[in-house]
């Protein structure tokens, strides 16, 4: 425990035999201003430093989370967290789409943990994983937020095959979990699906959609609940995909699950959701992140 009471180790050692992980923890300078206020990154993640986008909200610090390794490996166990101290307000993005590579036989792991404290506000905007041929991955995500907090996350896969002959991913796994101070768990999330089935575009499960986005925004208040109708129709408008807009239980948030044509009508759709709302919350729609 550091010397004002936060749980952050000074490394990584506290994380399993041969994770690589990367920490980071932001909070609120006196003058509102968001700052990074602890890290440790470890291969192969990389940071640049916190930024302030024009027309974000007030304080907020922006922050590209990269990679030195070209992608996700074979036996890979990354671990990302992400601290929001009280107050803070962060927006986090990767620098590109993540490529998970062709495996022999086993699989990788990436586990994504958030905190996100009073009256904070976190963003974990990522660019799509592509999942190549033959490649299998688990991503677990758990997000642990103050009952005042908001959470923002936008994850999403597409499938390629190098070789060009529609060759499909082995598997993945996705697990994603809510806990909400002072009332444990309230959202619990889990699926697993093969490439083959998504190759065979089975009518009922993923029919002719072969990728796929959540969108998911959490605030425990009930203050987003007003915006479901907002999201719909974004959705409504959109073109080459098929979505559902659902309320979290206890009106703790909004969840969405975007199947797509392609990466494009994908990033257009999730883009759009995001967009209409930070302006709803912020006044505002974010401007667009160079990449």
């Amino acid at each position: 425990m550091a010397a004002d009471g936060s749980v952050f180790p000074e490394s990584c050692a506290d994380f399993a035999s041969g994770e690589r992980c990367a920490r980071l923890h932001f909070a609120s300078s006196p003058a509102g201003r968001t700052f990074l206020r602890r890290q440790h990154v470890a291969y192969p993640f990389h940071i640049c430093r916190p930024f302030m986008v024009e027309g974000d909200p007030d304080g907020m610090a922006s922050l590209y989370l990269q990679s030195c390794a070209g992608g996700i490996y074979e036996n890979d166990r990354l671990h990302l967290d992400i601290s929001a101290d009280a107050d803070s307000r962060v927006h986090v993005t990767t620098q590109a789409s993540t490529i998970v590579h062709t495996m022999a036989g086993d699989s990788a792991r990436l586990e994504t943990t958030l905190r996100v404290g009073a009256n904070a506000w976190l963003e974990m905007i990522s660019d799509p994983l592509i999942l190549f041929s033959g490649s299998s991955l688990s991503s677990d995500v758990h997000l642990s937020i103050d009952p005042t907090g908001l959470a923002v996350l936008v994850d999403s896969f597409l499938l390629h095959d190098p070789q060009g002959t529609e060759r499909p991913f082995s598997r993945f796994v996705s697990d994603t979990s809510i806990d909400v101070d002072g009332r444990g768990c309230v959202v619990r999330d889990r699926y697993s699906v093969t490439g083959a089935v998504v190759s065979e575009r089975i009518p009922g499960i993923t029919g002719r959609y072969r990728v796929q986005g959540t969108f998911l925004a959490v605030a425990p208040d009930g203050r987003l609940a007003p915006f479901e109708r907002d999201l719909r129709q974004v959705l409504a408008d959109a073109r080459g995909i098929y979505a559902g807009v659902s309320q979290l239980p206890g009106s703790a948030g909004l969840w969405c699950r975007v199947l797509a044509d392609d990466a494009v009508a994908l990033r257009a759709a999730l883009n759009g959701l995001w967009s209409i709302l930070r302006e709803k919350l912020a006044g505002r729609r974010p401007r667009p992140r160079r990449k």
